[in-house]
């Protein structure tokens, strides 16, 4: 059982570490632990094909309900705690379409936030931009896309507001940068944290 959970998070640290993009992150973590539910599903039943009559039923029904009642109390604390419910996308999402004004442009850093964001976010947008981080551990390819990264007209045409949604991981200095290079041309009207992502609202500078 140990096994079967450590092994997928093995792989993704593994993938980060020779791919340079950083994939060991609860967001994907939770896509491969799947694995051990379908082993503890499979240990269940091999108890339960063991045992005959009255003591068969019993013991598929004791390790039943202790499963479901464990995890019912992980889930019940989990959710109540705000900690541990990261990336509230729905809330993002309902924000900037309440706010949205036509001609505004959407801007995305990384390219994972506009998949997310995009589930909850229905509605027609002229301007659209998904920046892609380089990768992690890379100097090289991070320096050039510091150097390449276009000024804020270039990204979003003459959007007179840009709303910004960011989430993590992004690569050291990338954030900064495009901060900053939104700032030479638009003022920061406003800042929302829907854990672990993040609205900036921007209008172009008079």
């Amino acid at each position: 059982m140990l096994t079967a959970w450590a092994v997928p998070l093995g792989i993704l640290i593994l993938a980060s570490l020779g791919t340079g993009i950083y994939y060991a992150i609860p967001r994907y973590a939770a896509y491969v632990q799947p694995f051990l539910a379908i082993l503890l599903a499979q240990g269940l039943l091999a108890l339960t094909g063991r045992a005959r009559g009255g003591v068969r039923t019993l013991s598929a029904a004791v390790p039943i309900v202790l499963v479901v009642g464990l995890n019912l109390l992980v889930l019940g604390l989990t959710f109540a705690d705000a900690r541990y419910v990261p990336y509230d996308w729905a809330g993002a999402a309902h924000y900037v379409k309440a706010r949205w004004q036509p001609g505004d442009a959407l801007l995305f850093y990384p390219h994972t936030a506009r998949v997310a964001f995009g589930y909850y976010f229905r509605q027609q947008v002229a301007t659209a931009v998904t920046l892609y981080a380089p990768p992690w551990r890379s100097p090289q390819a991070r320096s050039v896309w510091l150097e390449r990264l276009p000024p804020a007209p270039v990204l979003v045409g003459q959007a007179r507001r840009v709303w910004l949604v960011l989430t993590i991981p992004t690569p050291p200095e990338t954030t900064e940068a495009l901060l900053a290079k939104l700032q030479e041309s638009y003022v920061q009207r406003s800042f929302v944290d829907f854990r672990d992502v993040w609205v900036l609202a921007y209008e172009r500078r008079r």
